[in-house]
């Protein structure tokens, strides 16, 4: 019988892989030898796309021709080697019908959350969930709104519960603010950054916070910006805001730890999204650059020497959250290649 992996890999029970152990059918003995692992790998098995479909802003090739060239780096990024423990667990998702959000929700649903996802566009938030929902054959509630409007966050999250039953982790999110200097920004646009990149972490935290406490576990994870460690040239409105908001996870992270919940902050790099296709045309327009020269400094800037791929900075959060990062909290986890110069 052969076993399809979630995300990269395939491989046979009893098939030696160099430097690893042999995948065998039954689990091993030690603390993790119960039944209840066995189903849940089995659960997270049946829950498999088809191995050319799953994070379409990641792989290129199909599965089985990247195990021919490589099977020890295929097997060895085998999720099911690494339990989660979020299986079951409920995931709020903001602005997620595209980019990272897109991304994290999408992992969220493959470690077998049940996700709630939120977002401006309504039409194609529904898409996006309704192609989750086919592919994962999985629970994925959508609702339509704006994350700066803290009476839609408050009956939003009350649905969630309401549907659900509970609230685990919630993942704050929305799209950045303009790309300009500071006497370019008008006060107008300030209020707007403080309104969609602050305060909406605010709403969510305060309408989360009460469900987590009465299960003594809550996972919230900000998704900002490398620019809360080291400023980004004409992002003055993020590079301001998106700072708040760490000062912000620290201070829950305090104030709420003895509750069993942990906060943490994860700032992208320069990430393949909608967001950085259009800060390249504005770059591109001040500077006389063509879009693909800003993009090669961006990458160079990199110790990788590339850009992000979506799935990329999803896979930190979904660590974040997990019980392998049980005692991790008022933190910045960097997705930046390197990006970062400081120490």
């Amino acid at each position: 019988m052969q076993i399809q992996c979630r995300r990269h890999g395939m491989g046979k029970p009893g098939t030696e892989v160099p430097g690893e152990k042999a995948l065998r059918p039954r689990v091993p003995k030690g603390r993790h030898s119960t039944p209840n692992l066995a189903r849940a790998v089995s659960s997270r098995l049946a829950l498999t796309p088809h191995p050319t479909r799953h994070f379409r802003a990641g792989l290129s090739h199909t599965v089985p021709s990247a195990l021919e060239r490589n099977p020890i780096r295929t097997i060895s990024y085998n999720p099911v080697l690494m339990e989660t423990g979020l299986k079951g667990r409920v995931a709020i998702v903001a602005a997620s019908s595209q980019g990272i959000g897109l991304a994290t929700a999408e992992a969220f649903v493959a470690e077998g959350c049940r996700v709630a996802m939120c977002a401006r566009n309504g039409q194609k938030l529904e898409a996006a969930g309704e192609e989750i929902r086919e592919r994962y054959r999985a629970e994925v509630f959508t609702q339509a709104l704006d994350v700066s409007n803290a009476g839609a966050v408050h009956d939003f999250v009350e649905a969630i519960a309401k549907k659900f039953g509970s609230v685990d982790i919630c993942v704050t999110n929305a799209g950045g603010p303009p790309a300009k200097g500071f006497l370019a920004a008008s006060i107008e646009e300030w209020r707007k950054a403080v309104d969609a990149n602050f305060l909406s972490t605010v709403y969510f935290a305060r309408e989360v916070i009460p469900h987590m406490q009465r299960k003594h576990w809550g996972r919230i994870i900000t998704l900002t910006s490398v620019s809360t460690k080291q400023p980004v040239p004409d992002l003055v409105l993020s590079n301001a805001v998106r700072a708040a908001v760490v000062g912000l996870v620290k201070s829950l992270a305090n104030e709420f730890g003895k509750d069993g919940i942990l906060v943490n902050n994860v700032g992208p790099g320069y990430t393949a999204t909608g967001r950085l296709k259009e800060l390249a045309r504005s770059r591109s327009a001040a500077q006389g650059k063509s879009e693909e020269e800003i993009f090669a400094a961006w990458a160079n800037d990199a110790a990788l020497k590339r850009v992000a791929e979506p799935r990329e900075v999803a896979d930190a959060i979904v660590w974040l959250a997990s019980e392998r990062a049980s005692y991790i909290t008022g933190q910045t986890i960097l997705v930046d290649g390197g990006a970062y110069k400081g120490i």
